[in-house]
């Protein structure tokens, strides 16, 4: 089972993605049936939020990482968007298969923008 959310695009960082965002994530229910992942962020229809995306060889968009990919927006007391991820609900393992811990993240717009348009420039 899978639940689809339909974004509207204000801005893209990368890529080419404008207007409308259909993302399909794991879990949901139908009927009587019931599904649920763990690390499968939890949206709310209203909220501001940044999503890294990756597209399925057939077409679907879902969020890199689960909730690890999944900022929601805020403004701060200086007036600055703040983007915060809380930290994983679910075991995340380094590349050897060692669990490691997860912290929150939080930062402004600006060092997000940086950092994802800086990543592309030889170093």
């Amino acid at each position: 089972i899978y639940t689809d959310y339909t974004f509207q695009v204000s801005e893209s960082l990368k890529g080419t993605a404008s207007g409308t965002l259909r993302l399909s994530v794991p879990g949901g229910s139908v009927g009587l049936a019931r599904q649920s992942f763990a690390g499968t962020p939890k949206l709310t229809a209203g909220e501001e939020y940044v999503v890294f995306v990756w597209t399925s060889r057939s077409g679907v968009h879902h969020i890199i990482g689960l909730s690890q990919g999944l900022f929601t927006a805020g403004v701060n007391s200086a007036g600055e968007v703040v983007l915060r991820r809380g930290p994983a609900t679910a075991h995340v393992v380094d590349k050897q298969g060692k669990e490691v811990a997860d912290g929150a993240i939080e930062l402004t717009w600006g060092d997000l923008e940086r950092r994802v348009r800086g990543a592309g420039v030889a170093r």
